[in-house]
This record gives C-alpha cells, structure tokens and sequence, in this order.
C-alpha cells in the first residue's frame, strides 16, 4: 500500500490571491444587485411621474392622436376622442340632414390648445348664424402634430372623406415642406406610385434628432443604447437628455444640409426647388381627392415669427397662392392677413423660445380664418350664410382682430 504523501501547505501569496478572487466575485454580484435594483427603482420612478405621450406610432399615417386621451396643457385639458381627432365626443359617421361639416387638418399650429384652437372658435363664432337658418355646424379638429401634405392626402383618403365633409380646410405649415420631405424617405408606394403607408422609422428615430436646423445625428451612445436596449422610460430619460446635449451644442459641421426652414429662405437652392415641386404635386393629387368627394376644399397658409420680424421670406405663402390659384381653390395669405396686427411687437404673439404662437396669436390666427371663410368671394359657406349673415360676421371679427392684437 502506498502511502499519500502530504500536500505542501500553499504559499501565503496563493492563500491572498484566492481571498482576493473571491472578493472581487462577491462584490461583483453585490453591484450586479445593487445596479439591477438602481435600474429598476428608475424605471419604476418614471412610470408613476412620466406624463403619458399624446401621440403614439401608426404603421399607416406614420403617428396619431392616442385615442380617449386626456392631455393637461397648463391647467386645462385637451381631449381627443377614440377616433383620435381633437373633439370631447366621437364624430357620427352617418349625417343630419341639416348639417355642414368642417374638417380642419394641419399639424401642432392647427392642434391649437384647450384655450385656444382655430377649429373651436370658428365653430363658436359661427354656430349661432347656421343655428338661425336650422342648420347644424360641426367644426372637427382632425389636426395632427408634425402633419404635411402627404399625410393630408393619405389621412382623407383612409379617414377624413368617410365621414361625407362639406368642407375641408388644410393649413399649410412652415415646417411642411421638411415635413413632406421626411415622410417620402419612408413611404411605400402601391403600384401606381402613390404612397399607401408612412410606417413609424426605427432607423431615422433611433440615429437621428429632428431640430430646426435639420437632422442632427444622435449621440452616439443614444444611438447605441437605442439599438440595444429594450424599449423602457429608463432608457428613454438617458437618450432624451444625451439628445438635448446634442441638439444645444455649439458643434458645427454635423448638421445635415436640408434645413426645417430651407423654403424660407431666399434664393432657393436646386433641392428646395425639387421638394417644393413633389409637394405642388400632393397638393394637387389632394385637390383632385377632395373635389371628386363633392366636399369644398381651402388652403391656408400659417406665418412663422421670423417672416413677420422680415428675416424669413414670404415666398412660401407666393407659392401657395400660386398654386391655389392654378388649381382654383381658394387661399388664405395669414401672413398678409395677420401682418398689420403682429409686424410692429410680434413677439408677443408666440411662444419664448418656441416657434408656436401663444393663445392670443392663435385666437387673433382663428379670427382670421372666420373672414377668410366668410368671404363671399372664396364660396366656402352656405349661400344663406354668405348672404344673410357673413357680412356683419366680418365687420365683428374685423373689430375683435383690433381689439385683440392691442390687448396685453
């Protein structure tokens, strides 16, 4: 039998470096703990505080309206029914007989807020001169942040026209032409070429960050984390404030080269000549669309602080009377309308450090679509209305327009 002989005794340096693994391990799993209940604790911290979103992603009109939802703008509240449109109760898809129906589409300018909205004063101011001839008005706020007219032209076609307009009314928007712009990079088209979707683009939200200047790209731990992470409001508060970074920074030279405004400016460049082409056309493919529904269609045009400060050009608004008038349908120039009230302090219309009016520039925006409709010569109105009452209608609002521009 052979006898086992005796292990040496490990060496003291062996005995610290053992001790010194299973530390680093132990710790290791302590801060794995302690991290994954950090992470967790954040998580659950933002969904109880996280106000939820108003819009949500829709694989056919790219974005919507959440339906049912509740919106708190500044101590009131903005409702949006279940068909996602800006009304506290559902629109009837089948009609009264005495009726005259109004869709308002445009994008956050349109959307208004729960003070302040062009759709509900047109409607308030009007009801009463419809009311008088037994008629019923319904004013629907189908607006929709961040719209443009390729969303118009799918959004009557799979939702507005359904429910039988006698009128609709398009607000054409500053930032629509960059608008137009994002959605064809993501369209898919039918066989005819027309667009049949606008799907939500993983790609472009997860690389990019839309500013006023154009596409940013993302930060590019932002872009990783939006690569790799699962969708959480965790992950989401990190991108966001790595996004703010970005987009506040002095770095130039990442900034993409098509700008939000670029149609603003004057001479045009060959690109902006191009887009402003390809929109002419949806917005006859949309003239066309209407028409043939029966429904009476007019476009506005919504002015940016910087054209009435005279540092942005009025060529857009050129453009689109141009183009309303090749394709007969009446325009209104709110810029030309709303100049005399705004050129002198028009700062005192918008928003501080945002592109949005505040509710007194919307409401004087609103009194100006209420002439504009009233207008016997763009025939937008029941011929009763026209007749009978849009005169004195347009001497009212004429006065409110001074009344309300000189109010603090």
């Amino acid at each position: 039998m052979v006898r086992e002989q005796n292990r040496p005794p490990a060496s003291p340096s062996r005995n610290r470096l053992r001790h010194f693994i299973k530390n680093c391990a132990l710790s290791a799993i302590v801060f794995a703990i302690y991290l994954f209940l950090l992470v967790g604790l954040g998580e659950l911290s933002l969904r109880i505080f996280e106000r939820p979103n108003h819009l949500m992603p829709d694989p056919i009109l790219n974005h919507v309206r959440t339906p049912n939802f509740v919106r708190d703008m500044n101590g009131c509240n903005q409702l949006t029914n279940s068909q996602g449109f800006l009304e506290a109760h559902d629109t009837e898809q089948s009609r009264a007989e005495n009726s005259f129906r109004v869709f308002y589409l445009g994008d956050s300018f349109t959307e208004g807020t729960c003070h302040a909205s062009i759709p509900r004063i047109v409607e308030e101011r009007l009801s009463p001169a419809f009311a008088r001839h037994g008629v019923r008005l319904e004013v629907v706020n189908a607006a929709c942040a961040s719209y443009s007219p390729e969303l118009y032209r799918l959004l009557l076609k799979s939702r507005i026209l359904q429910f039988k307009p006698d009128l609709v009314v398009i607000n054409i928007d500053m930032t629509d032409l960059f608008d137009d712009w994002l959605a064809r990079g993501v369209a898919v088209r039918g066989p005819d070429g027309e667009p049949t979707a606008f799907p939500y683009n993983q790609s472009l939200s997860k690389n990019f960050v839309r500013t006023e200047e154009g596409l940013i790209p993302r930060h590019p731990f932002a872009a990783w984390l939006s690569s790799v992470a699962a969708e959480s409001h965790l992950r989401r508060a990190v991108t966001d404030i790595l996004d703010h970074m970005v987009t506040h920074s002095d770095t130039k030279g990442s900034r993409s080269n098509w700008k939000a405004f670029d149609w603003c400016r004057e001479p045009w460049s060959e690109q902006v000549v191009s887009e402003v082409n390809k929109t002419k056309e949806t917005i006859a493919s949309i003239v066309r669309l209407v028409k043939d529904s029966g429904a009476r269609l007019a476009l506005t045009g919504v002015p940016h602080l910087d054209q009435f400060r005279h540092e942005w050009s009025d060529r857009p608004f050129r453009f689109l009377k141009e183009t309303s008038d090749q394709f007969g349908t009446p325009f209104g120039d709110m810029l030309e309308k709303l100049e005399p009230y705004f050129s002198s302090r028009p700062d005192e219309f918008y928003i501080p450090n945002d592109m949005h009016m505040n509710d007194r520039g919307l409401t004087l925006l609103a009194l100006s679509h209420l002439e504009f409709l009233c207008d016997p010569t763009n025939n937008l109105l029941p011929e009763v209305i026209l007749d009978e009452d849009c005169s004195r209608i347009r001497a009212t609002t004429e006065s409110d327009l001074t009344e309300f521009s000189r109010r603090k």
